[in-house]
């Protein structure tokens, strides 16, 4: 009888341990998280303290720790490194302002959107332009590897400046060095304007269709990836998700402007079998 109980209690343990296994997630107790520190609001160092980033984006990754069972390692990452932390293993997800395309989806699972925005254009506050209309897209800086570069080519009509992120084009912008306007994702804008304190200004010219931020991962992980989206389509309708936007973006009006719906998750997102 004790031998049977024994065994049992080994079953018992051993299933207690399975619980926790995932072959997204190997590691029991971290999810790697790959996440831009550049982009205030979204996810950036504050106060000088530069162990742990803080914003929208790092909120959403400590919620989906928490939904494994699992505590986050930061991965501090450009735009350009994105697809590299993923194919390499580094990062176990991506949640880095990464927009929704058929390209990346050819390459990687996504699950979103869990924010939305169209494009904008941020100028210095002593600027008298007040659309892209007047400058060229050679005066325009955004950062490399991303949608936007690929959109103001297309509807300006020439190649912008890049820079590995954003950080470098508001200096060269503050500086006026060759850069006469930053043109992004407007919600990114937004948290760089707000860190500014006045030195700049959103123009009220919205061009582009919704970007659709998602969290990416490897192919073929369905168990994790459809979790990921149950859990995400009742985030983005939660009360938190609300107070998390706020925390971060405390001077937007609109924010059903960046707000996804549980239907948009459900149809956009893909996790392959």
């Amino acid at each position: 009888m004790k031998a049977r109980t024994v065994a049992l209690a080994s079953v018992l343990l051993l299933l207690a341990g399975c619980s926790d296994r995932s072959d997204l997630f190997p590691d029991a107790e971290f999810i790697n998280v790959a996440t831009k520190v550049d982009q205030p609001g979204l996810a950036s160092f504050r106060g000088g303290d530069t162990s742990i980033p803080q914003g929208f984006e790092v909120n959403i990754a400590n919620e989906l720790s928490r939904e494994f069972d699992r505590k986050v390692r930061f991965l501090p990452i450009t735009s350009a490194i994105r697809e590299a932390q993923l194919r390499s293993g580094q990062a176990n997800v991506v949640v880095a302002s990464y927009s929704m395309t058929k390209t990346r989806k050819d390459e990687f699972d996504m699950v979103g959107p869990y924010l939305l925005s169209n494009t904008g254009v941020m100028v210095r506050s002593d600027s008298t332009i007040t659309s892209r209309k007047q400058i060229s897209a050679s005066d325009v800086c955004t950062a490399s590897s991303t949608t936007t570069a690929e959109l103001i080519e297309a509807d300006m009509g020439g190649e912008p400046q890049t820079e590995p992120g954003f950080e470098k084009c508001t200096e060269r912008l503050a500086a006026a060095d060759e850069v006469q306007a930053v043109i992004t994702d407007r919600i990114i804008l937004e948290g760089l304007a707000a860190e500014a304190d006045g030195k700049y200004r959103i123009l009220d010219d919205k061009f582009g269709s919704d970007g659709k931020y998602a969290i990416a991962m490897k192919k073929r992980h369905p168990e994790e990836c459809e979790r990921i989206e149950e859990w995400l389509k009742d985030y983005v309708q939660s009360p938190q998700w609300t107070e998390d936007f706020r925390t971060y973006f405390p001077d937007v009006e609109d924010i059903d402007e960046y707000r996804p719906n549980p239907a948009q998750v459900e149809a956009d997102s893909q996790c392959t079998e």
